[in-house]
């Protein structure tokens, strides 16, 4: 059997529309496709222009490609039926004809890829743009005020210290905190944040500080608390004054020891 990848199937193209176009910009990027020709009766047809850039033949009459040695597939996104039918009869015995709804499905397959390509390519733009972003300052402004932010961040996060941030909702408490982290010796460990109203009460205990195997009932294996699992790390502890006044004085122990209690 011959390897796939060693073969090249030459294909006719006829219809240079919207179709043609995108079908003839896919087959440029593989190099076991190779184009001999694109028909098209309207001399302004998209299709035409891009072929002439990439050196593909062009023509309005297709019958001389018929006599292309060795081509393999006539693809007609025209959708005319009369058209397909004088190919079928015309096209040599061993030239294979896609037309009609099959040449409509791979139309719509190379639509659906031309979607996710572009799709593709506007994530990567801005992932670049957010790492470009990240790399620079979060906060921006010229204020007395943000410039005695940004300086006390530069001041603390160098130093393995427990930092107290205030603010209204919707203030960029977070922000500081990533800042912070970002501008640390520990910024390649992990960054937790915990949301401290997102858990009752009774489970906010358990999750921040684990539990052994069999502490209560369902307790069927150790669990690691985030605590823990931010050890080397940042811990970023959000709306701490709405926890329970209980967890709060474990959670007082913890950072003035550092240490959770197995």
């Amino acid at each position: 059997m011959p390897d796939i990848s060693e073969l090249t199937v030459r294909i006719l193209l006829i219809g240079a529309g919207r179709a043609g176009s995108m079908l003839l910009r896919v087959f440029s990027h593989s190099p076991n496709i190779r184009v001999i020709g694109v028909v098209d009766i309207n001399p302004e047809a998209p299709g035409l222009a891009l072929a002439r850039e990439l050196g593909i033949p062009v023509a309005e009459d297709y019958h001389p490609f018929l006599l292309t040695p060795n081509l393999s597939l006539i693809i007609n996104v025209t959708g005319d039926l009369s058209l397909q039918q004088q190919l079928q009869q015309e096209k040599p015995a061993d030239v294979e004809l896609v037309g009609g709804v099959s040449a409509m499905l791979i139309w719509m397959l190379v639509d659906e890829y031309k979607k996710m390509e572009i799709l593709e390519d506007r994530f990567n733009i801005m992932m670049r743009e957010l790492e470009r972003f990240a790399s620079g300052e979060f906060i921006i402004g010229k204020t007395a005020q943000m410039r005695e932010i940004a300086s006390l961040i530069s001041r603390v996060a160098p130093t393995p210290t427990t930092v107290l941030i205030r603010g209204e909702s919707g203030t960029g408490k977070e922000v500081v905190a990533r800042m912070i982290h970002k501008n640390s010796p520990w910024k390649d460990r992990p960054l937790i944040t915990v949301n401290c109203t997102a858990f009752s009460p009774t489970l906010i205990e358990s999750e921040l500080f684990g539990y052994k195997k069999g502490a209560f009932t369902g307790a069927v294996s150790d669990r690691t608390g985030l605590l823990e699992l931010a050890n080397n790390g940042t811990l970023f502890l959000d709306e701490i004054g709405d926890m329970p006044l209980e967890i709060q004085a474990k959670l007082l122990r913890f950072l003035q020891s550092g240490e959770v209690r197995a």
